[in-house]
Parts: structure tokens; C-alpha cells; sequence
């Protein structure tokens, strides 16, 4: 079935299309060339068409703009304006971990600003010290593999220990391995096998693998109160 466009969403799509094209200029919407649209694109806006659409603008307070994607308020807008947004926000400088975890992700993933696993390090320890899942994960990652900073065994077991006993599957995954390879613990395959059969519980097909490929070193015992323990772990709180 063909649906027909609405003509704000029409005036929407022509002025998106305008501000793409960059020998077209970038056009005030009280300002708009009316004219010219309409010779180029066959629209003719309007006043009611170009007002709905400037209700769907928002002005960002760093210097961006962005448009309301849902009823609720969600916005759409660019990498580089989030982070101006995150890194200026009170939120974060007055320790909201949310707000620190996602400044952190944008700069471990390199969007909208330099890629630095520094900052990113510093951001998630600012949140995983409130008890923030998903940064402490993260961080005990960048502990592992020296990035950002020096590694440090303990302290990534320390950080993927209180994010396991959250429950995070990628934290009971990467604490299995540290048991595992004896990196900032003793080595225990039963503790390695318990934590990849909680990650696995949770839908972590790798920790399956792992603990599958594990059990293969182990014998019925040290199986039997690895499962036991797995049966018995309870998530903690932050």
C-alpha cells in the first residue's frame, strides 16, 4: 500500500535535503527561499508547514541543534553536541554516574571527540566507584590490556568482581578468565568454571564455550562444587 506523505513531513524531508547539499547554504527557517523551493523540489510550504517544523527543532545550549525524535523528549542530534552536552553538564561534574559512564563509552569509542582510553578510564573509575555496573566492567577491561594506563591484575579483578556480583555476564565472563589464568588471583578452575556458568546463565554464549572447554581440564569434582557454587551465588547489591 502507498501511504501519502503528510506535507509537514514532506517539508521536513525538503528542508533536511537543503541543509545536506552543501552548495544549497543553510537556510534560516524564517528565512526560508520559498520560491526556489518550489521551482527545485515541487513543494510549495506553507506558513502552517514551516511552524510545525520549527516545533520540531531544539536549540542545544552548547551551540547545536538537534530534533525531537519522540513525544517524551528524546533528541536527535550529533555525536560532537552528546559530549559537549555530557561534558558540560553539572550531572557529570557533580558525580552522576550515568552521566560519567557515558562520557567515558564516547571516549573509549572515539565518538564525537579523540579517541582516549585515558579519559575513558577516568570517567568509568568516577562511576564505578558509585557502583556503576557497566564501568566497572569497562574498567577492569582497560586494566587488563593497559589501556589508558598501566595494567593492573588486582585492581581489574577488583572492579569485574564488583560487576559480577551485579550480575553483568561480561563481568562474571572476564572474572572466569582471571581465574582461569591465575591474572591477579591464584589460579582456580572451579572459581573460572562458577563464574562462566553464571555468565553463561545469563545469556553469554561465550562463557559457555569457555566453561565447557574448561571442564575438559578438570575432573568430576572440582565439576560437581563448581556447579554447586553456581547453584548457590546470589547477585549482590552496589
Amino acid at each position: 500500500m502507498i501511504k501519502r506523505l503528510s506535507s509537514a513531513t514532506l517539508a521536513a524531508c525538503v528542508l533536511a535535503c537543503m541543509i545536506l547539499v552543501a552548495d544549497e547554504g543553510m537556510w534560516r527557517l524564517d528565512q526560508l527561499p520559498l520560491k526556489q523551493i518550489e521551482q527545485k523540489y515541487g513543494v510549495a510550504l506553507t506558513p502552517e508547514d514551516i511552524a510545525r517544523v520549527q516545533g520540531a527543532v531544539v536549540r542545544i545550549s552548547t551551540g547545536g541543534t538537534g530534533t525531537f525524535a519522540s513525544a517524551d523528549g528524546l533528541i536527535l542530534t550529533n555525536h560532537h553536541v552528546a559530549l559537549d552536552c555530557i561534558r558540560t553538564s553539572t550531572l557529570a561534574e557533580q558525580g552522576q554516574a550515568g552521566s560519567q559512564y557515558q562520557l567515558g563509552l564516547l571516549y573509549a569509542n572515539g565518538q564525537g571527540v579523540t579517541k582516549d582510553d585515558a579519559k575513558a578510564r577516568q570517567w568509568y573509575e568516577k562511576a564505578a566507584v558509585q557502583g556503576h555496573a557497566e564501568a566497572q566492567v569497562n574498567l577492569g577491561i582497560l586494566l587488563m590490556y593497559a589501556r589508558g594506563g598501566q595494567q593492573d591484575y588486582k585492581m581489574a579483578v577488583y572492579y569485574l568482581r564488583l560487576s559480577a556480583n551485579q550480575g553483568n555476564d561480561l563481568a562474571q565472563r572476564r572474572l572466569g578468565q582471571m581465574y582461569e589464568r591465575g591474572d591477579g588471583v591464584p589460579q582456580d578452575y572451579v572459581k573460572a568454571y562458577m563464574w562462566y556458568s553464571l555468565g553463561a546463565a545469563n545469556g553469554m554464549e561465550a562463557g559457555a564455550r569457555l566453561r565447557d572447554a574448561l571442564a575438559k581440564r578438570m575432573d568430576p569434582d572440582q565439576i560437581a562444587e563448581a556447579q554447586k557454587l553456581a547453584r548457590e551465588w546470589k547477585p549482590k547489591g552496589k
